[in-house]
């Protein structure tokens, strides 16, 4: 059946010009009728220039917060005049007597001593007394026990307490104040 219609639709736009021009995609050219196939209109794709790959934004590099640190330097300062003893030119000690060397060391000494218990009292990662033979257990945590020596094999480990250590039973630092630079360690002091 399709084919039949085919042909007698053939043979009557052969036949009939106006039949062949009431049929949309169809023209009639000298005898003959010819299909007119018109191409889809297609956009011409717009190509567009590759752009540069984004750089990642930079992280703002963020300064450390050593306000807590500064301010356990300045309480250590003020009431063991550490820094001062740091910056001491300590050749002239050879030239002063041993009894004022002593206290002079033991006044430094005591305000040090005075500062870590108030704001950071410390307290010893071993108990046991420095020398003496320990055994460090499996598990142990490598920040809190250094091992030296001949290191060798698996845990436990036993060996000489040279030191105990120190860890900090809690931190009680005064409070800084908003305004307060935390950079200032201990302020000049001017005496009218």
């Amino acid at each position: 059946m399709g084919v039949g219609m085919a042909f007698r639709y053939f043979f009557k736009i052969l036949g009939s010009d106006s039949f062949a021009e009431s049929l949309t995609g169809w023209e009639r050219t000298g005898g003959s009728t010819t299909a007119v196939v018109e191409a889809p209109k297609v956009k011409a794709p717009v190509i567009e220039k590759p752009k540069a790959p984004e750089k990642p934004a930079k992280p703002e590099k963020k300064e450390p917060d050593y306000a807590s640190a500064l301010n356990l330097l300045s309480c250590l300062q003020s009431q063991g005049r550490l820094v001062d003893f740091a910056k001491e030119d300590l050749s002239v000690l050879s030239k002063l007597p041993a009894t004022q060397v002593v206290a002079a060391v033991k006044e430094v000494h005591r305000g040090i001593a005075d500062a870590v218990e108030k704001y950071c009292p410390v307290e010893p990662i071993m108990n046991e007394k420095e020398g003496s033979k320990v055994t460090v257990a499996a598990g142990f945590d490598p920040y809190a026990i250094k091992l030296v020596g001949s290191v060798t094999g698996d845990p436990p480990f036993t060996g000489t307490l040279r030191h105990h250590g120190w860890k900090v039973k809690n931190l009680k630092l005064p409070e800084l104040s908003g305004s307060q630079d935390p950079k200032i360690i201990r302020p000049a002091e001017v005496e009218l």
